[in-house]
């Protein structure tokens, strides 16, 4: 059976990127102060949403967008745990 996005994001994606440290937010209730790495989901960009906005001392510095490999994110999540 396949998941939706908003499953895969909430059951998946969502969890590892709180184990990486991580702290997620809705973009309507976007606060940048509330820590230095914030990932806010459906993100919106002049070409649509990223799934995923992430800022590090309240920049931007990366996205993602298209949530269709899993592994993929893992492995993005990861990166990203490392660097910050």
């Amino acid at each position: 059976m396949s998941r939706s996005e908003a499953d895969t994001r909430r059951e998946l994606i969502d969890p590892k990127l709180k184990d990486a440290g991580w702290i997620l937010q809705d973009r309507n209730q976007m606060n940048l102060f509330a820590g230095r790495c914030i990932a806010v989901c459906e993100f919106p960009l002049d070409t649509g949403y990223a799934d995923y906005m992430l800022f590090v001392d309240r920049k931007a510095v990366s996205f993602q967008m298209g949530l269709q490999n899993y592994g993929e994110i893992i492995v993005w999540i990861l990166r990203w745990k490392i660097w910050f």
